[in-house]
């Protein structure tokens, strides 16, 4: 009765079956980090804001961004999200998991800074959709450069989709003058 309330009074959106049978499901893999150079928890805490920022760009009534668990419970045993490095292979394990899109990436020590590119394909067809590069000296500076990406990343996805792209504003760690896009790379400088 409580929940009826919250529907009709409310006007509160509650997924249902149908609802998860029709959205676009979207699965962010577990970053890669081959040269250990970044802590697990770290690359943990960068592909969870990435699921977070997936889940406020994209709409919730045509978009389902799936959870870690959901992801892990679907993959054949034996098998990791992480494990694959290239797309044919990304695009194989979302199609097995279900997803309609996937976002895979990687973030690498490179000459003193740290260096992260991001990947999002379409599963059905395999299309490789887009992606974007991030650099800075510290993990942190990834992270302040995050909402801009993703929301470029995702614009990609929601285009694909047949929607038109909403402009997300960046809050709070990064200004704009602290930012330099170029084409498909965003820079952060000190």
């Amino acid at each position: 009765i409580v929940l009826a309330c919250m529907v009709v009074c409310l006007g509160v959106h509650v997924p249902t079956a149908a609802y998860a049978a029709q959205a676009l499901r979207v699965a962010v893999a577990e970053l890669r980090n081959e040269d250990g150079g970044v802590k697990p928890t770290e690359l943990a805490y960068l592909t969870d804001q990435i699921r977070s920022q997936a889940a406020s760009v994209l709409p919730a009534e045509r978009f389902l961004v799936m959870t870690r668990e959901s992801i892990v419970a679907l993959l054949p045993p034996n098998v990791k999200l992480s494990d694959c490095a290239k797309g044919q292979c990304e695009v194989e394990i979302g199609r097995t998991i279900g997803a309609d899109y996937i976002v895979t990436g990687e973030v690498l020590s490179l000459d003193e800074e740290f260096r992260l590119n991001l990947k999002v394909h379409h599963c059905g067809s395999g299309a490789f959709l887009g992606g974007q590069r991030l650099r800075g000296q510290r993990i942190g500076q990834l992270e302040a450069a995050l909402d801009t990406a993703c929301a470029e990343l995702f614009g990609l996805v929601m285009e694909h989709a047949g929607l038109k792209p909403k402009r997300v504003a960046v809050e709070g760690g990064v200004r704009g003058d602290d930012l330099i896009v170029l084409a498909d790379q965003v820079v952060v400088r000190d």
